[in-house]
């Protein structure tokens, strides 16, 4: 199992992008600590693969266009395909670490058109409305099933017969989240044309952090007026356009500021903040840390 410290996101669509995942063998474990993340959190991404994942300190919260639910320490989710959602450490907790499997439907299901496939993981996986899945421990079925998860994450991947071992755990725990009924979704179907222009606006965003940007700017690239580009975000991100700009802007500044060896000034301008001063107000109201202070915390722990 890998630690994790930062996510790739493809240019083009926002769609995170999973080292080691291939069509072959569509599966990778991860584990992640909040406080060594570029950041702190993770930024509104999406993915096709399924994220199961385990909370073994702190507590985490993750959020999705319908809110944010936290996960305390001993529980354990469930992050649907190609649902947008972010994370973070929550409000007040300290050393939250996170363990990971991403994974193909393909993996437990068989090709798309198979019987398994059809029954069990394509009902879930083309409703948008499930979007997140929380289990608790309840002293019962809940607990059975999270106690399978966290022990999912203890196998060897260089054992003999791993990948034969990995389908399996996650097959038995997909049959107890069946036999749970966790994927009931009551709730109004998402606006898939809002969400497909909130996509080209997060894109446009994305790859013009250098670049001073309007409200009109961001909602022409998206195909919608500004009160569509203030609702889509307001709707799917719980946030406004600006907010996210400085969100997107810090994130690529964490990054910078661990693998880069630019000046903060110069940070700072390939950031999109026009001032120094700005930009470590900024950054400090959003990490904690000034830009120096952060850069010494990472390479610290690398």
């Amino acid at each position: 199992m890998k630690d994790v410290y930062s996510n790739q996101i493809r240019i083009g669509n926002k769609e995170e992008i999973i080292p080691d995942y291939t069509e072959e063998f569509p599966y990778r474990a991860s584990r992640m600590h909040f406080e060594n993340y570029g950041g702190d959190f993770v930024p509104w991404h999406w993915h096709k693969a399924l994220e199961m994942f385990y909370i073994e300190s702190g507590a985490m919260e993750c959020d999705t266009p319908s809110g944010s639910v936290v996960f305390e320490q001993g529980t354990a989710g469930l992050v649907n395909s190609n649902i947008m959602h972010s994370t973070r450490s929550a409000s007040g907790s300290h050393d939250t670490i996170q363990y990971v499997h991403l994974f193909g439907p393909d993996l437990i299901g068989g090709k798309p058109g198979s019987r398994i496939y059809s029954m069990y993981l394509e009902p879930v996986v083309s409703n948008a409305c499930v979007e997140l899945i929380k289990l608790i421990p309840d002293g019962g079925a809940q607990s059975r099933t999270i106690g399978r998860i966290r022990e999912s994450f203890q196998m060897d991947l260089a054992d003999p017969y791993s990948e034969l071992e990995i389908r399996n755990r996650l097959s038995e725990i997909w049959l107890d989240l069946c036999r749970l009924k966790v994927f009931s979704a009551p709730g109004a179907e998402p606006n898939s044309s809002m969400e497909s222009n909130l996509k080209l606006m997060m894109l446009f965003i994305n790859e013009n952090l250098e670049k001073k940007m309007t409200t009109e700017m961001i909602a022409e690239a998206g195909f919608t007026s500004e009160r569509g580009c203030f609702r889509a975000f307001r709707e799917y991100l719980h946030t406004t356009p600006g907010a996210y700009i400085n969100q997107c802007r810090i994130v690529q500044a964490c990054r910078m500021l661990t693998e880069e060896n630019y000046s903060i000034a110069q940070i700072a301008t390939k950031c999109g903040f026009k001032e120094s001063s700005h930009f470590g107000r900024v950054f400090r109201d959003s990490t904690g840390l000034t830009p120096k202070q952060y850069r010494r915390k990472k390479q610290n722990i690398q």
